[in-house]
């Protein structure tokens, strides 16, 4: 979840905000998918959903001029956890 806000937070920063927010989502992405492959009431298949879901806004926020969608799939990562929390 630290991850997740740190690529919301520098996805704000104009210039290299972008790449260090994809960084950092990509470092989310592999948190994720060992999480989701050591919990054992996750399957096989909803692991790879996952996986291609993560990968797929990841790609989105990094291309250039995608800050909105950079903003966007931090929140969408970042929502369901936090409503975890709660």
């Amino acid at each position: 979840m630290a991850a997740d806000l740190g690529a919301l937070v520098t996805s704000f920063l104009p210039g290299y905000g972008t790449a260090a927010s994809g960084v950092l989502g990509l470092g989310s992405m592999a948190g994720n998918l060992m999480a989701d492959i050591n919990d054992k009431s996750v399957s096989s298949g909803d692991v790879w959903k996952n996986l291609t879901t993560n990968a797929g806004l990841t790609a989105v926020g990094m291309l250039p001029g995608g800050k909105s969608a950079g903003v966007l799939r931090n929140a969408v990562r970042l929502l369901p956890k936090a409503w975890a929390y709660a």
